[in-house]
């Protein structure tokens, strides 16, 4: 097992079907100790997810809001007061907020901007000083996995926030890599840049945009040249690699997990793919209908 006695925090974990859970579920699988994290109204899920493992020590679980500072602060120390340590960061739980650029707000902006990309600074920030210890200990330092999202290479319009923020995240990602004495004790800082993915949130959103039961099931080729979305379990596996240290001293790398060249298909505008592919899946023309979407807190 990979990571056999490591301890993980792995944020946004919590959500049923999602990325976070699934990265979680195979860390356990692979041995790890596994601070699950999320919003209260999946608290319940939470201790269904524990429950298996708590007995054993191997797994605990964290309801914070992330968007206040003091709460990376409280997450990271109590992983640390549950399991003795921290050995992996993933920085995936993120707001996805959707709102046109002129109905934009300083509020949900600095939502935003606070849950993407503040809240995985001040979480590395912590595990940093945990990892510096491990390797003082040990010589064991730690590892980051930011999830960034392919949108900050331009993305729908109703997107422009969060695209931003997780650029911001790509730029931390890239920088801290680049602070030489980290390496130097075992400190690797990477990213995965996630393509669509067919989340349980991603599933509930769609349908409320108006989405018809079923269209992940008619996906054509340009949009899905498999046929079907990337599902959580498969991004697991990639984050896996990351968390492990199979990746050795790379670090700073910003890898794009989609099913084909980002930039090519990007330039033929993000927002009018999806447009076009709803009438192809709902058998009717024109542009998507403006339903008010639920607001998703953690979509990963």
């Amino acid at each position: 097992m990979t990571l056999q006695n490591k301890v993980v925090l792995v944020t946004g974990s919590i959500s049923k079907g999602g990325i976070g859970e699934a990265i979680a579920l195979l860390c356990l699988e692979q041995g790890a100790k596994v601070m699950f994290h999320g919003l209260s109204w999946d608290e319940e899920h939470a201790k269904e997810l524990v429950a298996p493992y708590a007995g054993m020590g191997r797994a605990s679980y964290m309801v914070a809001d992330l968007s206040d500072p003091q709460n990376c602060k409280k997450l990271i120390a109590a992983t640390i007061d549950s399991f003795g340590t921290l050995d992996c960061l993933v920085n995936n739980a993120a707001t996805t907020q959707r709102c046109e650029f002129d109905k934009a707000t300083p509020r949900t902006f600095d939502e935003i901007m606070a849950i993407n990309a503040k809240a995985p600074f001040f979480l590395a920030q912590g595990a940093v000083r945990q990892f510096k210890l491990n390797f003082e200990l040990n010589q064991s330092g730690g590892r980051i996995l930011n999830i960034g999202s392919v949108n900050d290479h331009g993305g729908e319009k109703v997107l422009i926030q969060y695209a931003m923020s997780k650029a911001a995240l790509k730029a931390m990602t890239r920088n801290l890599a680049d602070t030489v004495e980290l390496a130097q004790q075992g400190i690797y800082v990477n990213q995965l840049n996630l393509g669509w993915v067919s989340s349980g949130n991603e599933m509930r959103l769609k349908l409320a945009e108006g989405w018809p039961t079923g269209w992940q099931e008619k996906l054509p080729s340009q949009m899905a040249p498999s046929g079907k979305l990337l599902t959580p379990q498969q991004i697991a596996q990639h984050a896996l690699f990351w968390i492990s240290g199979q990746a050795g001293p790379v670090n700073g790398s910003v890898v794009d997990v989609e099913q084909f060249p980002l930039i090519p298909r990007l330039n033929g505008g993000q927002g009018h793919c999806h447009s076009r592919f709803f009438g192809e899946v709902s058998g009717t023309s024109g542009p998507l209908p403006k339903p008010q979407p639920p607001q998703i807190k953690a979509n990963l």
